[in-house]
């Protein structure tokens, strides 16, 4: 084991703590999460859940009255330090996850089963308002459908609100009746990076890297599902798809976001571009400089609006920064560079011009949005 350090972050096999939060390894894999400004706790969180998939591409084809296969029976975990200090404490969790094998004739899936190898490690960090999930698996399985769960206790909450292109989507979490449809509605959901609910007073976001389906699931615990693999092996256009039963090995990162109020009261988008785009430190050789040791080339007034994109122009002419207001008010924000501007222009998405705009002290340019709206503008710097 390694040796123990001050301040460390962990405090036993199964335990951690920050300034933020106190974390425990249940007897059966889950987590337990106690946030210390509000004393609120999460249980059970982070286990995996398997059930049959049938379906194609489009459509999810499931097993009527099937009993899912949870990771919490599994037999005992085995839980160990995987790094600890003043800045990072991990932990590891490896157990065994035994699922039915693949699909049968009868449209159900066999009696024998297949061991998922799977390795999660749970990670805080000092000063960081979020509990990191990495999770390792081995997809031996077919036909079957892979999701984790975090069971949020939100039960008053009846909306989720996930980021998607250039905005952040509110969805009921009750599913529509739906007695005269062709097509029933489903549960799950697209999302961009995050997916996050509230009840207005108390909040919770699952940020994620790269996965797309989501479901708040309409029991009493308002518990998120992300799914992880959906494997399947039925033919699309008559053509054999194989590697849609995603044999392998799987890595998936998760970050668990418990706040107050709704996600605009708060700075997800800020935590989620720290989390998915971390600043990356650089070694040089030694120089004395003449500038000063902190810089940001372009910043803005507030937290009103999101930067989406910071890139040359088309034409390499200027420098283009698209913005969007994923509110559903207006709002207004100040752009502003660190060195002095020729020009500022209000461009369209195809990078068309729109009209000028007043630049204020040589570096300012204020910025008006409207509800949901898109701003794509153009920076010339004087040389």
């Amino acid at each position: 084991s390694q040796p123990e350090v001050p301040g460390d972050l962990v405090k036993t096999s199964r335990e951690m703590e920050n300034e933020f939060y106190q974390v425990k390894v249940n007897p059966d894999g889950t987590l337990w999460l106690r946030e210390k400004a509000t004393g609120r706790t999460f249980d059970r969180l982070c286990y995996l859940e398997d059930t049959a998939e049938f379906g194609d591409p489009w459509n999810r084809i499931s097993v009527k009255n099937e009993e899912p296969v949870y990771s919490y029976n599994c037999e005992e975990p085995r839980v160990s330090i995987e790094h600890r200090g003043p800045l990072q404490g991990t932990l590891r969790i490896d157990l065994d996850f035994y699922v039915p094998a693949q699909k049968r004739a009868e449209n159900k899936r066999t009696p024998q089963t297949v061991a998922l190898p799977v390795t999660i490690f749970v990670t805080l960090l000092e000063h960081s308002p979020t509990l990191d999930i990495q999770i390792e698996l081995e997809n031996r399985a077919k036909d079957h459908r892979l999701r984790v769960l975090f069971p949020s206790g939100i039960k008053n909450a009846e909306r989720s609100f996930a980021e998607g292109q250039f905005d952040v989507l509110s969805r009921p979490i009750e599913v529509p009746p739906a007695e005269d449809w062709i097509e029933p509605p489903y549960p799950t959901h697209p999302m961009w990076n995050f997916v996050d609910m509230s009840d207005g007073e108390e909040g919770f976001a699952v940020i994620n890297d790269g996965l797309t389906e989501y479901e708040v699931i309409d029991d009493t615990l308002r518990t998120v599902a992300i799914t992880l693999l959906r494997a399947f092996g039925k033919f699309t256009f008559e053509r054999p798809t194989p590697k849609a039963q995603c044999p392998g090995k799987h890595v998936y990162n998760f970050s668990l976001y418990p706040h107050s109020g709704y996600w605009h009261q708060t700075d997800i988008f800020q935590v989620k571009e720290k989390k998915l785009v971390p600043l990356q430190a650089i070694e040089s050789a030694p120089t004395k400089g003449t500038e000063e040791t902190t810089r940001s080339l372009l910043s803005f007034a507030s937290d009103n609006v999101v930067c989406s994109a910071i890139k040359q122009s088309e034409d390499g002419n200027t420098l283009l920064v698209r913005l969007f207001n994923p509110h559903s008010s207006s709002q207004k924000d100040t752009l502003k560079s660190f060195y002095p501007l020729q020009e500022a222009q209000l461009l369209s998405l195809e990078e068309k011009p729109l009209k000028k705009l007043a630049i204020k002290n040589q570096k300012e340019v204020a910025l008006e949005f409207s509800p949901k709206k898109i701003l794509t503008v153009a920076l010339k710097i004087k040389k």
